[in-house]
């Protein structure tokens, strides 16, 4: 029996020092290197800072360049890429910064954070001198993907994200220009981008359909590479891709410019619905020309077009519409079982298809022992034509709770048509359903029955007199108590005060959320006037948390990003203050993940927009 516990033994000691050893190879395993693309640089020019990260399948929570110089702008990260080989992941963020002061300055440290440590890298010295002094610096040359090694260099390169014009793309003898795409002239050298809306006039809740346009010089270079590429961010619509965002641009004609001629490309096409009234701006697309070098500023910029919003008219408006329920849609709906017992349920299916801003929920009708549970929701959703829609199916669960012939009644769907330019509705009836005698009880028809239920029945005759009884003035008890009274008040008062005071404290040290909202209030005016961007959108989403539930008692947290608005007008809050607050949370998440997250004004405007919402909650 020794030698089997003895080899046991070995084998469990054993196994606990290959899983520590494990443990600690995987923690301990981390390869980190910074690099800049030049050392030497001129003013107004960029440089690219790269952080490499090798692991043992870690993956990075977050990754960053700190102590970055006033005298350089950071545009974010312009590149990234991950892959994992063998069990190693080997991850490259490249950062842009761009110099506007001549001198020598110290970038970094960089570093990288992990679920529970950090690791941080080295500083780099960058020098920035005035035109024309810097050293030539060779354009980066792109690996095509697809190549039969490209997957064993994981630091290679990407491609450029729109493809480059090749001879096949060269205009033909005689080609004719789109007089709908000329212009009068270009807005830069080789290429640029141009900007077209199909209106500057909607709705809440109306299409407008953007196209981004990639102009190309016919006669330039035969090879152009792009990035740095950011998109529009239309941060008051809800963005609907009309092409998908990361395809190759699809030439779409020649155009006239200035009387030159260039090739035309569509790079980005969205339908962007409007989330609130007022001047809404889109926002530019941006891209830089990374190869050839082109004098000045590779920097492209599309125009930043604006949106006058407005509410469909009020005159017609049926009832029941919901502002931003803009399209033509249809109702179908089907219910399962049509005889149930009583304290069963059916099963009501809801069809809503058209084209438009499908609503995301549906009214249901109120009927005396019928309960309608949360349904289910499932979209098919897409474009066709520079149309968004499809449909979107509600399953509804019905309990049925009185006996007899119930109709459920109808639903209905108000909407604006901005093709016919007036209001309609759709609605459908969902007809009968026969609930029989059950095992549950069945539901009071009048509920007034019941609300005196259990007093003692009504008195037929009166009752005899009642005997002569001492009164309570005629006993000495009574004036030894009247004169003890003085000294039970001082009791009485001292004991009250004291429990007030520990009632008090004990209020004090537990957590209230009118407290919590308001040092969560604090917390983000204090982040906004710091230039950390990305702590300031924290401080706003949790301040917005907090507020919801001290004012509204919903709670966001964890809500999906277009549910948020329809769950604080559930609860009373302003249409309009709801919708900026998920705006807004929307935003902040998006900021704060984002490789190209705006700065810290542009969270301020977040954080403005933000507390003249909050006052619909009651924040002060």
């Amino acid at each position: 029996m020794r030698a089997p516990l003895r080899h046991a033994w070995l084998v469990a000691f054993v196994l606990v020092a290959l899983l520590v050893t494990g443990r600690a190879r995987a923690q301990a395993k981390i390869d980190l290197q910074v690099s800049a693309d030049a050392e030497t640089i001129e003013i107004g020019d960029y440089v690219n800072v790269t952080v490499k990260l090798t692991t043992n399948g870690e993956a990075p929570t977050n990754v960053e360049v700190v102590k970055v110089p006033p005298s350089f702008v950071h545009h974010g990260i312009s590149n990234r890429m991950s892959v994992t080989m063998n069990g190693r992941r080997m991850a490259s963020f490249t950062f842009r910064l761009q110099s506007t002061k001549t001198g020598t300055y110290k970038i970094g440290p960089a570093f990288v954070e992990f679920d529970t440590r950090k690791v941080t890298g080295r500083a780099i010295t960058v020098k920035v001198v005035p035109p024309g002094q810097a050293p030539h610096r060779p354009s980066p040359q792109a690996q095509p993907f697809g190549t039969p090694f490209s997957l064993l260099d994981p630091w290679r390169p990407q491609a450029p994200q729109f493809p480059p014009p090749d001879d096949d793309d060269r205009p033909p003898p005689g080609t004719q220009a789109d007089a709908k795409l000329g212009m009068d002239a270009p807005r830069g050298s080789l290429a640029f981008l141009h900007a077209m809306v199909d209106k500057t006039n909607a709705v809440v809740g109306e299409p407008v359909v953007v196209s981004m346009l990639l102009y190309v010089d016919a006669a330039g270079p035969d090879h152009i590479e792009y990035s740095d590429i950011h998109e529009a961010p239309a941060s008051d619509f809800l963005k609907q891709p009309l092409i998908p965002d990361e395809g190759d641009a699809k030439q779409v004609g020649y155009a006239l410019v200035a009387g030159k001629l260039w090739r035309v490309l569509l790079a980005r096409k969205w339908a962007l619905f409007p989330l609130k009234t007022g001047e809404l701006d889109i926002g530019s697309m941006a891209l830089s020309i990374a190869r050839p070098r082109v004098a000045g500023d590779p920097r492209r910029l599309s125009e930043s077009i604006k949106v006058k919003v407005t509410e469909p008219p009020a005159a017609d408006r049926p009832p029941g519409y919901v502002v931003g329920d803009v399209g033509n849609f249809s109702l179908a709906a089907e219910v399962t079982p049509r005889e149930v017992e009583r304290g069963g349920a059916v099963a009501v299916n809801v069809t809503l298809s058209g084209t438009g801003n499908l609503p995301a929920k549906l009214a249901v009708p109120s009927r005396a022992g019928v309960e309608w549970l949360d349904p289910q929701v499932r979209d098919a959703i897409g474009a066709e034509n520079d149309k968004v829609g499809g449909k979107r199916t509600f399953a509804y669960v019905v309990r049925m709770q009185q006996e007899g012939e119930i109709d459920l009644g109808e639903l209905r769907v108000a909407f604006w048509d901005p093709d016919a330019k007036k209001y309609g509705t759709s609605k459908v009836s969902l007809g009968k359903v026969l609930v029989k005698p059950g095992a549950r009880p069945a539901m009071s028809a009048d509920p007034a029955q019941e609300v005196l239920a259990g007093l003692p029945a009504a008195r037929a005759e009166r009752s005899a007199p009642r005997p002569a009884r001492a009164h309570l003035a005629d006993s000495r008890v009574f004036w030894l108590g009247l004169g003890a009274s003085p000294l039970a008040f001082a009791v009485v008062f001292g004991a009250h005060a004291a429990a007030s005071r520990l009632r008090k404290r004990r209020e004090e040290n537990e957590a209230s959320p009118a407290r919590e909202r308001k040092a969560r209030v604090a917390a983000a005016e204090s982040a906004c006037r710091a230039d950390d961007a990305r702590a300031a959108d924290a401080a706003i989403a949790r301040a917005i948390e907090a507020a919801a539930i001290a004012g509204a008692n919903v709670n966001v947290r964890g809500v999906r990003g277009d549910e948020v608005a329809s769950k604080l007008e559930d609860a009373g809050v302003a249409a309009e203050a709801a919708r900026t607050l998920e705006a807004v949370l929307r935003e902040c998440e998006a900021a704060r993940f984002a490789p190209d997250a705006a700065g810290i004004d542009a969270a301020r405007a977040r954080w403005d927009r933000a507390k003249g919402a909050l006052a619909a909650l009651e924040v002060k």
